[in-house]
This record gives C-alpha cells, sequence and structure tokens, in this order.
C-alpha cells in the first residue's frame, strides 16, 4: 500500500507539470517502428532533476537528447526539452550524414541564446578495432564547430566506439589537451558499445578524459565486471552517460500483440499494470543507479520525449517483482542481445572483426527502425569484408558465444537489408 501511495502522490505532482499526460497513458519507449528525487521548478513547470557530471563541474540533466536523426524539421521538440531542462544535447558527425549536427546548428542559429543553455556533446567518426588517427579526428572536429556554427563545444568524444584499452593512447591524451588550451571543447569524452568493462577500467585510470559513454541496461546489472568498471569511473570521478538503455534487440519484436512468447507478454502487460510501459521501467531502472550521471535516449517526436518525461519524474522505485519480470524476459530473449563481448568472437574468428558491430546495425535496423543509420555504419565496413560477409564460417563464433545467438543467420540478414 505505501508503494502505491508514493506512486500516487508522484503522478499528481507530475501532472502539475505536464498537464493531462500520465505516465501509464503514453506510448512505449521501446515500441519497433510504430534522480535527483526532487523536481526543480521554473514558471510553475516540472524540470528535469539534475546529477553531478563527474569531476567537471557540471550538473548534468539526467536525460539527454540524442540526436541520432535530422533534428532541423523539428524546433518544437528542441524547444520542448528546453522548457523543460533537457538542456544536454548528444550528436555525432555521423549521423543522418550530418544533418543532425546541421540541424542542432539551425536552432541555436535561430533562437538567440539558446546556445549558451544548452550543453552540446557530439562524437567523431567510429574508431571501431582501428588505431586512433589524430588528424582524422581533428578533420572531424572541425567538420563539427563549423556546422554548430560555434567556436566551442562542451564536450567532445574523439574515440567513439572504443573497442580496445590501447586506443585510449597518450597521443590522443595530448592532442585532446592541446584542443582544450585552443579552446576547441571544455571536456572530453570516449564511448564504448563493446568491451565496455576493460575500456571503463582503462578510462578510470586516465586523467584527460572527463566522462564515458556506456552500454548499460537490465542486462548487464549482474556483470561483475562491468559493476567494477563503473565503480572505477565513479570514484575517479568521471561523468558516466548510459546509452543502449532500452537493450533493443536484434530482431523486431511486437510490444502490443500479439506477442511472441509468454514472457514478453507477461512483461509487458506487468508494467501496464503499474502505470508505466515496459520502456519506462528500463530508463527508471538505469536512472536508480546513482552512479550514472545521465541517460541519453533517442528523441525524436514529442510523443516520446513526453513518456520519458514521465518516467524520471515519476519517483516510484522499481520493485524486486519488477526487476524479476526484466530478468525473465532477459533470459527468453538473450539469443537476440549481443553483450558487447566482441574479443570472444574476435578471438574465434580473426579474420572477421566486425561481428558484434554487424550485430548493432541490425539493432539500429529492426529494433530502432532507423535504416538509414544502419545501412550508413554497414557500408563503411572494409571493402573486403563486404565481398566476403556471406562466406565466412561464423560456426567458429557461434560455438563460443556466451548469448548462443545465430551469428550467421544474422549476418546473412544484414547482407540482404543493407547491400
Amino acid at each position: 500500500m505505501m508503494e502505491e501511495k508514493n506512486y500516487k502522490l508522484s503522478r499528481k505532482a507530475f501532472l502539475t507539470g505536464i498537464g493531462a499526460l500520465t505516465v501509464g497513458s503514453l506510448v512505449s519507449i521501446n515500441q519497433s517502428c510504430t534522480g535527483n528525487s526532487g523536481h526543480k521548478k521554473e514558471e510553475g513547470l516540472l524540470r528535469i532533476p539534475t546529477r553531478k557530471f563527474g569531476n567537471t563541474g557540471v550538473e548534468a540533466p539526467v536525460l539527454i537528447l540524442g540526436a541520432a536523426r535530422e533534428m532541423g524539421k523539428k524546433h518544437p521538440l528542441l524547444s520542448n526539452c528546453l522548457k523543460y531542462g533537457i538542456k544536454y544535447w548528444d550528436t555525432s558527425i555521423l549521423y543522418s550524414s550530418g544533418l543532425a549536427e546541421i540541424g542542432l546548428g539551425e536552432y541555436f542559429t535561430k533562437n538567440p541564446g539558446s546556445r549558451e543553455e544548452v550543453f552540446i556533446v557530439t562524437k567523431a567518426d567510429d574508431i571501431w578495432d582501428n588505431i586512433p588517427d589524430v588528424r582524422r579526428i581533428e578533420k572531424n572536429l572541425e567538420v563539427s564547430l563549423k556546422r554548430f556554427n560555434i567556436p566551442q563545444l562542451d564536450g567532445y568524444v574523439p574515440l567513439h566506439a572504443t573497442e580496445r584499452p590501447d586506443q585510449i593512447s597518450n597521443e590522443m591524451g595530448e592532442w585532446a589537451k592541446e584542443q582544450k588550451k585552443k579552446g576547441k571543447f571544455r571536456f572530453v569524452g570516449i564511448s564504448t558499445h563493446n568491451n565496455m568493462a576493460a575500456i571503463l577500467m582503462k578510462a578510470a585510470e586516465t586523467d584527460w578524459i572527463d566522462f564515458v559513454y556506456t552500454k548499460y541496461n537490465f542486462e548487464l546489472f549482474n556483470d561483475e565486471a562491468m559493476q567494477k568498471a563503473l565503480d572505477a569511473c565513479y570514484n575517479a570521478g568521471k561523468g558516466i552517460v548510459a546509452i543502449k538503455t532500452q537493450r533493443t534487440l536484434s530482431k523486431t519484436l511486437t510490444l502490443t500483440g500479439p506477442f511472441e512468447t509468454d514472457t514478453l507478454e507477461n512483461m509487458v502487460n506487468h508494467f501496464r499494470d503499474h502505470g508505466y510501459t515496459e520502456g519506462q521501467a528500463k530508463l527508471k531502472l538505469v536512472l536508480e543507479d546513482r552512479r550514472i550521471s545521465a541517460a541519453s535516449v533517442g528523441m525524436e517526436d514529442i510523443g516520446i520525449l513526453m513518456q520519458n518525461i514521465a518516467a524520471v519524474l515519476d519517483q516510484t522505485k522499481l520493485s524486486q517483482a519488477d526487476r524479476h519480470m526484466l530478468n525473465e524476459y532477459s533470459k527468453a530473449t538473450s539469443h537476440l542481445s549481443c553483450l558487447g563481448c566482441s574479443e570472444i568472437c574476435k578471438a574465434a574468428m580473426p579474420e572477421m572483426p566486425y561481428i558484434a558491430d554487424v550485430l548493432r546495425f541490425m539493432v539500429y535496423h529492426n529494433g530502432h527502425c532507423n535504416h538509414n543509420m544502419a545501412k550508413q555504419s554497414y557500408e563503411r565496413l572494409p571493402e573486403n569484408i563486404k565481398a566476403n560477409i556471406r562466406n565466412f564460417d561464423y560456426a567458429k563464433a557461434e560455438a563460443v558465444c556466451p548469448q548462443k545467438i545465430s551469428i550467421g543467420s544474422l549476418i546473412s540478414e544484414a547482407a540482404d537489408l543493407m547491400t
């Protein structure tokens, strides 16, 4: 009864600021294709709470706008982000072939004073399995600054999609420090989708890294190495941004029925009975981890924006039953979810070191329904890999995959969809 009472109180507080929308009436964050416990008020509006962003001295909103698509025609979405305190915007030089950065730059130009409100971060081209090329990254930085039409970024991620600890090099650090002195950006970070624990441990001991972006969701809560790495980064004063919080799958599963499995149906119904969607529950769970400074979430329209705001402002803590439901769902769909342990499949198949990357592209395509991003990412694979991608013997990687993923089948599907 106490939990239900708290939920109603938080909903009442939420309605005060947002109007007719309720947590339970909003569409799922995770539908395919179709913190700070106090709330800040400004002019009668509830505001997204903030948390300390590592040792940067910045108070970051716990919800970040992940701008992965073209934003030039979505000025009302951007204005509403500012209205509710979502003043940290994240994008990349690659997203929507550059239109994501250009659109945000247009917004700053057309809305004087908006740049001063926003903590803006962008990322360089994916590093993948390569050694960092400082000259290429510096060219990326200049392109991004020109697109935004600004002299300085708040944060820059020169090492995007970092896969190996040795990519966090001294040369990269010296370059980052030099660019800071030149005033090109205030803070520097890295991002990682694969081998996260090893990358985060290296970042924790690296003085020039101010913040990290890492895949983190309910499936990784029981990963001991990941938990130790998060502790190390948090204790070292790194700002920690969670990405891939929804643990979207490489295959499209309907969340409105008919359902593919009883486990999926049980999970969806369980959270709807408690007044929020399974997607909102996943976001809430990540943000209940106080080591996490913020979660970067793709938000492409006002409906998605509002449901995320609802999830963040609702003060109900997830119960053990809620967590159990997510664990059961994780087990039932593990064969469709790459954990990012790419070092395992690379060791088994050194001739094809991009298995985890292609599986991530399938998540973009089938899970996020961002077909352009998936195809653009696939197109940047080395030509010799694309030419032979159907001919590799993936049985070697499948034999060692902890998730028992049908790697060969999914990669063949990716080649069909993205060629």
